[in-house]
């Protein structure tokens, strides 16, 4: 039995792999809101006023920064988005940026001593990435100018737009490629959010990652798995030890 469970774990790591999303907590609705209510997600004016600012800490100093709403988004999209995409792909990304800030600014409220006083940190694996414009420079070369502009004129055409839903910030979670289909927040996290359903993205299928292969030898796979269990051993028919049990719609 143990031997099949690290083995469906192993199974669902390499597909989770294949999923780049944004790495976030989304909490649990409030008691009493129910999850499929009618109220829709709606993108509404607000949070983006001039006097908006946002605590970042810098995950390679240690150091705290105080950035206008504006500069803040500024730098997540130049590190979540390539800035030769379409102009309204970079405003999305700002939106769903600005508004994933808002949540996480309400949700993390002094109580994480890592943060060090800091709404959030710049740890893509917990929260976003940033990037600020000396890396910017550095990222885009002689570019750098040309991409700048662009960037700051999609973020400042929306710095006013978050997404909310029954009045409070949306989990904005947002990924690159889906597999055609998003899926159900359910499904993924064990919570039901109205506007974290499954539609159609059959577009998706024209995207340069939308698949991607990696080619894994037995023994690669064996090394890999006795890195965390020595004692483990692989045995039996090869064909048979990697099985998909069960998936979602």
């Amino acid at each position: 039995m143990m031997k099949k469970g690290l083995l469906n774990l192993l199974l669902l790591f390499l597909v989770v792999l294949c999923i780049p999303l944004t790495a976030f907590l989304i909490p649990t609705p409030a008691d009493g809101q129910d999850g499929n209510s009618d109220s829709g997600a709606t993108s509404e004016s607000g949070g983006g006023g001039s006097t908006e600012t946002f605590k970042l800490l810098r995950t390679s100093t240690g150091e705290v920064l105080e950035l206008s709403a504006a500069d803040y988004i500024k730098g997540v999209v130049s590190a979540e988005i390539p800035m030769d995409y379409e102009t309204e792909a970079i405003k999305a990304q700002a939106v769903a940026a600005h508004t994933y800030a808002l949540r996480m600014k309400e949700a993390n409220t002094g109580t994480n001593a890592d943060l060090k006083g800091a709404d959030f940190s710049d740890d893509p694996s917990k929260y976003q990435a940033y990037v600020s414009r000396e890396e910017f420079n550095q990222m885009y070369g002689d570019k750098a100018d040309e991409y700048w502009k662009k960037c700051s004129d999609a973020v400042d055409a929306v710095i006013g737009k978050v997404m909310l839903y029954e009045d409070e910030p949306i989990a904005a979670a947002f990924h690159s490629t889906s597999s055609g289909k998003t899926e159900s927040a359910k499904v993924v996290w064990g919570s039901d959010y109205a506007y974290l359903v499954p539609v159609d993205s059959t577009s998706d299928q024209n995207a340069p990652s939308y698949l991607s292969e990696k080619k894994l030898t037995f023994q690669e796979i064996s090394d890999a798995l006795k890195q965390s269990y020595p004692d483990f051993v692989l045995s039996g028919d090869k064909a048979e030890l990697f099985q998909i049990q069960s998936t979602s719609d």
